[in-house]
C-alpha cells in the first residue's frame, strides 16, 4: 500500500509541475514581478467596476498594503498605518507600488476583508424528543382569523 501511495504521489507532483509550466507560459506569469516581504503593493478590485454606475471613473486598485509573508501563489498583506487583521491574497491580484508613488491611501468603495466563519445554529425543534410536537411557525387564516401551528386545515 505504501509503494502505491509513493508512486501516485510522484505522478501527481509531475502532473502539477507540468500544469504550472503550461499556465505560466500561457498567462505570461513573471515570478520576478511577485511582491517581496516588506514591499508596498496595491490590490486589484474587480468588484469595484461591476458595482459602479460609471465604471470608467472607478479606482482599479486599493491600497497601499505592506507584504507580511509570501508563499508561492499568495501573500499575506496588511494595510499600512491601520490596525486591521492581515488578509491572504492571490499573487495575481497584487501589483507592486512604484517607488515614485506617494504613500497616500487610495479610497475605494469596496474593500477586501477576511471572510467570516459561518456557524451552524441548531433549532430547538430538531433537538427535541420525537414524541414532542414543537410548532415551527404560526400562520393566521386571513378569512376567519384563526391561527394554526404550521399546518393548513382542509
Amino acid at each position: 500500500m505504501q509503494l502505491i501511495r509513493e508512486h501516485v504521489k510522484e505522478h501527481a507532483d509531475a502532473y502539477r509541475e507540468k500544469i504550472k509550466r503550461y499556465y505560466e507560459r500561457n498567462k505570461n506569469v513573471d515570478v520576478d514581478r511577485h511582491p517581496k516581504v516588506g514591499s508596498r503593493v496595491l490590490v486589484l478590485l474587480s468588484r469595484e467596476k461591476i458595482r459602479s454606475r460609471h465604471p470608467k471613473l472607478t479606482f482599479k486598485f486599493d491600497g497601499p498594503y505592506r507584504v507580511v509573508e509570501v508563499t508561492e501563489t499568495a501573500a499575506l498583506i496588511s494595510r499600512i498605518n491601520v490596525d486591521e487583521e492581515p488578509v491572504r491574497m492571490q499573487a495575481d491580484l497584487l501589483r507592486v507600488c512604484p517607488d515614485e508613488m506617494k504613500p497616500q491611501p487610495l479610497k475605494a468603495k469596496t474593500t477586501r476583508r477576511r471572510k467570516r466563519v459561518r456557524t451552524r445554529v441548531r433549532c430547538a425543534g430538531r433537538n427535541a424528543l420525537p414524541s414532542w410536537q414543537v410548532p415551527m411557525s404560526r400562520t393566521v387564516n386571513a378569512h376567519n382569523g384563526s391561527a394554526t401551528n404550521g399546518r393548513l386545515k382542509m
